[in-house]
């Protein structure tokens, strides 16, 4: 199915621009304190059943070295975390958690605990885990101090809990520059293809989990009410860079610095449907040692959400520097039925950028229509290795009850090599073009419900 990008996100953009301009709230209060009248022992969770499938056609004749893999389904085709098969139906999330205040303690100290028994990216080296374990102390009238692992104060699509989340899917910038995948120095095994690395990029292999947006360190943080209706808010959060591994891989620190102000529109909503416009920056800084050396890693952006009655709606800029992931560097699992992908690679000094335009409508009372229209450039300082991917998600959901909630989208996705002639004439360039031209739509259905 074809339909003309650069219209759409031209639309969409207007659309965000003339609405009074993703989910609108305070997120460093609704996850990492309680109220003062909470109870000292509350259950919560959620399970999320997803349903995700790939209009995806086995490639065509690729050359040279890879020419083994032709007539195969790439592995960006395939449904993840597995990605053995175009269409898979799977536990997704399975997330009990526990939250409180400590008793005694004149409701200055407050937990968080949430764990992980799904099937997904922050799973996928061991499950289950502990995806949040942290601790509140509100002793500090204006800095809040919180302790243990729970998400990094960085973009509003990162913060936002996945239980309440519109789409399926991550947008491409935000998985790719801050949902960490964790790497180190290349080890050959026998019986796995070890394909040369392109010149610019490095053969590593994964090491761990996912990060899912968190890691494990102290943040200092809070929120200001400066009228009826303007609120401020900040968080410094220092953490060791290692995600949801309570193990330290090395011995750098990240720094991130989140800042935000609220207009609110209805003084009176609270929580996750808080009515209000919002402006928010943020950066991270760190280092990744790999192979006996360090490497910066720099992520930051900047955005706006606007929740009122029917209309939501979003945007967001990611840049990242540094510690780039990209990938097998022949994008398809091992021939002879392997699940194995070939040698991973990263972009140890690349850059990249990409932004996400988010809309929401709710037509009738339990039914909304979502939009989402986002764009990610990979390696932009190197014009041979560079690929763009834009991706429209158009999505319905539908409401149940409070607690029971059924998603379905449609993921238009494009990838593109923009710089074609930078390229090798011959293989390089050809298999390069048919691995772009190869990217499928997706689509799927999620059934969340919270308890």
């Amino acid at each position: 199915m074809t339909f003309n990008k650069k219209l759409l996100s031209a639309a969409i953009l207007s659309c965000l621009v003339c609405t009074p301009s993703v989910q609108a709230a305070n997120w460093l209060q609704l996850q990492g304190t309680e109220a003062p009248n909470a109870e000292s022992v509350t259950f919560f969770g959620f399970v999320q059943g997803q349903y995700q499938a790939n209009n995806s056609k086995p490639i065509g004749t690729l050359q040279g070295a890879a020419a083994p893999y032709s007539g195969r389904d790439p592995v960006f085709n395939l449904v993840g975390p597995d990605l053995n098969t175009t269409a898979q139906a799977q536990i997704f999330r399975a997330r009990p958690g526990v939250r409180g205040i400590i008793p005694n303690t004149n409701n200055k100290i407050n937990y968080f605990v949430l764990g992980e028994l799904g099937n997904n990216g922050a799973t996928i080296a061991s499950r289950p885990i502990l995806t949040d374990a942290s601790m509140t102390f509100n002793h500090i009238h204006g800095a809040r101090v919180r302790v243990g692992v729970f998400k990094a104060p960085t973009g509003e699509e990162a913060l936002i809990p996945v239980s309440i989340m519109d789409y399926l899917n991550f947008s491409t910038v935000t998985d790719n520059l801050l949902n960490e995948r964790f790497v180190k120095a290349h080890s050959p095994v026998a019986g796995r293809t070890d394909f040369a690395a392109p010149a610019g990029l490095t053969k590593a292999d994964m090491n761990g989990n996912f990060s899912g947006f968190r890691d494990t360190g102290i943040q200092v943080f809070d929120w200001f009410n400066v009228s009826n209706q303007w609120e401020l808010g900040y968080a410094a959060m220092l953490s060791r860079g290692n995600g949801t591994d309570w193990s330290d891989r090395d011995s750098n620190l990240d720094t991130t610095v989140r800042l935000q102000a609220s207009y609110l529109l209805n003084p009176a909503s609270n929580g996750a449907k808080r009515e209000d416009i919002t402006i928010y920056g943020w950066k991270q800084d760190g280092k990744r040692e790999f192979s006996g050396q360090n490497y910066d890693r720099s992520r930051n952006g900047f955005g706006a959400t606007y929740r009122q009655g029917k209309m939501r709606a979003g945007a967001e800029f990611v840049r990242g520097k540094g510690m780039i992931y990209y990938g097998p560097n022949i994008p398809f699992n091992d021939i002879g039925g392997s699940a194995q992908l070939p040698t991973q690679t990263v972009d140890l000094a690349g850059e990249a950028d990409g932004y996400a335009l988010d809309a929401g409508y709710n037509i009738f009372h339990k039914t909304w229509l979502n939009v989402r229209y986002d764009i990610y450039n990979r390696s932009t300082e190197n014009a041979a290795l560079r690929r763009d991917f834009n991706t429209l998600t158009t999505g319905i959901q539908y409401n149940f009850s409070p607690t029971l909630r059924l998603d379905a989208n449609y993921e238009f996705r494009h990838m593109s090599v923009p710089n074609p002639e930078s390229l090798a004439a011959g293989a390089t360039r050809n298999n390069a073009l048919l691995i772009a031209n190869s990217m499928a739509d997706r689509w799927g259905m999620q059934l969340t419900w919270l308890y």
